[in-house]
């Protein structure tokens, strides 16, 4: 792996324009039923298969890409911080006052600041807690039917579901005006537009495309979520499958 990157890499310095990362998407170049009679290529072309009957395959990834906002609050003022995490910190996330901004969990740099990028969200009980941020193609996650992205003056805590890492890097804009126009990291090569509600906006044909260099920040975590269909028909819904790989720093 480590001669791959290299190689990689002294071939970026010397074609520092090229698509790279383009020759490597083989979707749907895959043949799962061989006929007969059957031969080398029929069996080469079987082999990319990964899962049969695989109804949805979904990829999100997660790190520390951006700095957020944590210790907010104080005791004795609502403004100031004083250097502990307490309840205050937290139930802050959700302030609609912009006078005592920066809230819990907003971005306030697209810099690392040393914690897995989160989002705060409100339990049943009101309270809040903090959750890993998946970044990916636009979905779901709450079951509410809206999937919101990035629209001026909208934060991090507003968009609660997977959405583009450059979607959540413009959320800072609140706080710096410049990255409203963000275009998003190098390695997030091919984008859908950024939209105040992905689940009535996005075209069919919409594609996140990813690819990290040797020299892009990567992630720390990437997630799997698999929907495995019956083939024979015998149940209604497929079972949905999550996966979870975490990379050390």
């Amino acid at each position: 792996m480590d001669q791959t990157r290299l190689q990689l890499a002294n071939y970026l310095v010397a074609n520092p324009s090229a698509n790279w990362w383009a020759d490597q998407i083989w979707r749907f170049d895959v043949n799962p039923l061989m006929s007969r009679p059957f031969s080398a290529a029929a069996a080469a072309q079987s082999a990319p298969q990964f899962l049969p009957n695989c109804g949805s395959f979904a990829v999100e990834f997660a790190g520390d890409f951006v700095a957020q906002a944590r210790d907010v609050r104080g005791d004795l003022n609502q403004t100031i911080p004083d250097g502990k995490m307490t309840a205050l910190d937290l139930n802050s996330a959700f302030d609609p006052n912009p006078a005592r901004w920066p809230r819990y969990g907003d971005v306030l740099k697209v810099e690392p600041d040393g914690t897995t990028d989160f989002v705060p969200v409100r339990r049943a009980d009101g309270s809040v807690a903090e959750q890993t941020r998946w970044y990916g193609l636009p979905r779901d996650v709450d079951g509410d039917g809206i999937v919101r992205g990035w629209i001026s003056g909208r934060g991090n805590n507003e968009m609660p579901d997977v959405v583009p890492l450059r979607d959540v890097a413009r959320s800072g804009a609140i706080f710096d005006s410049q990255l409203a126009s963000f275009p998003g990291f190098t390695f997030e090569k091919e984008l859908p537009t950024a939209a105040d509600d992905y689940s009535t906006s996005m075209p069919r044909n919409a594609r996140y495309t990813l690819a990290w260099a040797p020299a892009d920040a990567r992630p720390t975590a990437i997630r799997f979520i698999v929907s495995l269909e019956d083939s024979s028909g015998r149940l209604g819904e497929g079972k949905v499958f999550e996966y979870v790989i975490r990379f050390g720093r």
